[in-house]
């Protein structure tokens, strides 16, 4: 991750909105309308405070007040005290009006602001997760997972919401200053003046310092989430090693510059307000003693308290729009990392509609394949012709950097050539029929990955468990040779695994895998070293469950071990990219020096 060199916050701000729902929308519509009736409540509370002053400082003079005669006469008030009272009223009742709508503001606008961040994250996740299998190849999973689980949740509360909370108390700002102008221009100039020129030099002196730390807490976030995934995962070698130290050197160091990057940012919310209030009051102090110098205050007083209560009023507003541009500008690396995962390119919603599953009757042909994971790197696979018949067992076999892996996830789909093409039946497969191909096709690796779920959910994995066909499950685990282990549990199909599956053996969990595929209803199964980390035993009887199924299916044997292939209806064999030699198991121990060791 690097430091990126942002551009216009609004120009960053107007990529967003394109990506938010058309419904989103119109509630922000709706919502800035209800920020503009608060602003006007503001205005009206803030007016009302001049004549109610005023009447606890001479009343009769109110009393006799031109403008305040439509209201006098409406409600028929003819003393000072029915003046003092109906004017507290009035008073309490606007003040009252405004805190409700503010208190309706603020809750509107949070949870808007939390509906949008949830749409915002789920986009990130959905551009994230239907990228194509080349995307992973080249992007570490701990940087994913931080993008997805702080980067792009951060921007509801990062971003969203400082957004509409500048919004908000700019529709405040701006009638608090009209009322100020309306009661003492003079002094609301200044007071604007001097305190929209203080928040803008601390802004701007702040905005580098607020990036950086942005870009530290994104960073440091990942390399947390790294070093967790690393140690955790690798539990036993950190325990046998004695490597704890060394992780928590790494988390610490990483933890220590991310709160410390945290306080930073916070520091800068929170500091200006007490200095800005102190300016402010002591403002309005001077002008006390400019406005009383002859020894009557009664005049000076209606003007200061309501100067005082609205200086009082705009100072958290001018704060809040403070807080919420520092805030955007702590959480730029953030939406930076969100937008260029929203602008990933993903499948066409197509193809995701149901496919008629292709028909594998004649073969499956690689022909004249080449393929390398970037331009300037080797060629992986070089010149690859080979066919596969339906309904047979076939291994790939070489030495670790032949290409036999690569071979498989073209196979399976998951790569494509950069040169020449795979025909099914004589047909392309790209495209659509690609994709309906991989409906019909199952991969079981070297290391199955088992959720900490029952042994019924990872055999019928990424099905809801309500919607998961027992009798289907069970007859994939029998055809797997695990329904007998598995009726010997308490809990039968609804035993908990543990996470990746630790309550396993090795060998339970490769049946579980092939379970897996068979509950898929695969028709073509890659077997990609899935055997290889399994003792003789165990994998003579994995073998014994997949020589089951290859009467029925078409079986991908990928390994090193030349006896896991031993009994397959053709073998071909791989060296540094090019395919060297085929045949029976019988006919290559004959002839290639590799099956002469």
């Amino acid at each position: 991750m690097r430091l990126f060199k942002p551009g216009s916050l609004l120009g960053e701000l107007r990529e967003l909105w394109q990506h938010i729902a058309p419904r989103r929308r119109r509630q922000l519509t709706l919502l800035l309308v209800l920020m503009f009736v608060s602003a006007l409540s503001e205005m009206a509370s803030l007016g009302s405070i001049v004549p109610f002053l005023s009447a606890l400082s001479n009343a009769e003079q109110v009393l006799q007040q031109p403008q305040l005669q439509p209201f006098i006469n409406g409600f028929g008030i003819t003393t000072t005290s029915q003046l003092v009272v109906h004017l507290a009223i009035a008073f309490i009742a606007i003040t009252l009006l405004t805190n409700l709508l503010r208190i309706a503001t603020l809750y509107c606008q949070t949870h808007l602001a939390a509906r949008i961040g949830i749409d915002i994250a789920y986009l990130v996740y959905h551009r994230t997760i239907l990228q194509p299998y080349r995307f992973y190849l080249s992007h570490n999973s701990s940087d994913l997972i931080s993008l997805v689980a702080y980067d792009a949740n951060g921007v509801g509360g990062g971003v969203i919401m400082p957004c509409l909370m500048a919004l908000a108390n700019s529709f405040v700002m701006l009638g608090l200053i009209i009322s100020l102008f309306v009661i003492d221009g003079r002094v609301a100039l200044s007071l604007c003046v001097i305190l929209g020129t203080i928040y803008g030099l601390l802004y701007r002196w702040r905005q580098a310092t607020l990036l950086r730390n942005s870009y530290l807490m994104s960073r440091h976030h990942q390399q947390r989430v790294q070093v967790i995934q690393e140690s955790l995962g690798g539990i036993r070698e950190v325990i046998l090693d004695r490597t704890h130290g060394f992780f928590q050197a790494i988390y610490a160091e990483s933890n220590r510059i991310n709160q410390i990057a945290n306080a930073s940012n916070t520091i800068t919310y929170l500091t200006p307000r007490y200095g800005i209030e102190m300016v402010a009051m002591t403002a309005i102090a001077l002008l006390a003693i400019s406005l009383g110098q002859d020894g009557d205050f009664s005049q000076a007083v209606p003007v200061l308290g309501s100067l005082a209560v609205g200086a009082n009023r705009l100072l958290p507003s001018l704060q809040q729009v403070f807080v919420a541009l520092a805030g955007l500008q702590g959480s730029r690396t953030s939406l930076h990392r969100a937008l260029t995962a929203l602008a990933r390119p993903t499948p066409p919603p197509a193809q995701f509609q149901s496919l008629t599953p292709p028909t594998f009757e004649r073969e499956l042909r690689l022909e004249q394949v080449w393929f390398r994971y970037n331009p300037d790197q080797a060629w992986i696979l070089q010149d690859l012709n080979l066919v596969i018949p339906p309904h047979t067992t076939v291994g790939f076999v070489g030495t670790t950097g032949s290409g036999k892996t690569t071979t498989a996830d073209l196979i399976l789909g998951l790569l494509q050539p950069e040169r020449g093409e795979i025909l099914l039946d004589g047909e392309p497969l790209t495209g659509d029929r690609l994709r309906a191909w991989q409906t019909t096709i199952a991969h079981v690796p070297q290391s199955i990955f088992l959720a900490d779920a029952t042994i019924a959910s990872n055999i019928a994995f990424g099905v809801p468990p309500g919607q998961i066909d027992r009798s289907r499950v069970q007859a994939a685990a029998a055809s797997a040779q695990l329904a007998e282990f598995i009726e010997t549990l308490p809990q039968g199909y609804d035993t908990w695994v543990g996470e990746r599956g630790v309550r396993l053996s090795g060998g339970q969990r490769q049946r579980v895998g092939i379970a897996r595929a068979l509950y898929a209803q695969a028709s073509v199964i890659v077997f990609d070293e899935a055997t290889s980390a399994l003792d003789t035993q165990t994998e003579q009887e994995v073998m014994a469950a997949i020589e089951q199924l290859s009467q029925e299916l078409t079986i991908i044997l990928i390994t090193h071990r030349l006896s896991t292939v031993a009994k397959c209806d053709r073998i071909f064999e791989l060296q540094r990219g090019r395919l060297v030699d085929q045949g029976t198991f019988a006919e290559l121990k004959g002839r290639s020096a590799s099956f002469q060791a």
